[in-house]
């Protein structure tokens, strides 16, 4: 078809949120590598991922229970895609 269909079926959900440090994060139809990279909402980096994605669906646990208490931004970038996503740490 015309539209490429991979852009559309990419699917991400972060789990418990908020938390007390631990995220679970659940992707499905990526493929090839995903950067995830947790930022506070100044833009400062405070962990880097690398994940290998499978088209199936792929769990990742991050454990942030050594930051501070607050808003932080999660963000998932591949091959064609770009996506940020916000998380709380109570």
């Amino acid at each position: 078809g015309i539209l490429d269909k991979n852009s559309f079926n990419q699917s991400f959900t972060i789990y418990p949120n908020p938390s007390e440090g631990v995220f679970n994060i659940m992707f499905k139809g990526i493929e090839g590598y995903l950067q995830i990279k947790v930022m506070d909402i100044q833009g400062n980096d405070y962990r880097h991922y690398e994940v290998l994605g499978l088209n199936s669906l792929t769990t990742k646990q991050l454990d942030l229970k050594e930051l501070p208490a607050g808003v932080y931004l999660i963000s998932f970038s591949g091959k064609d895609f770009y996506q940020v996503k916000k998380i709380v740490i109570q």
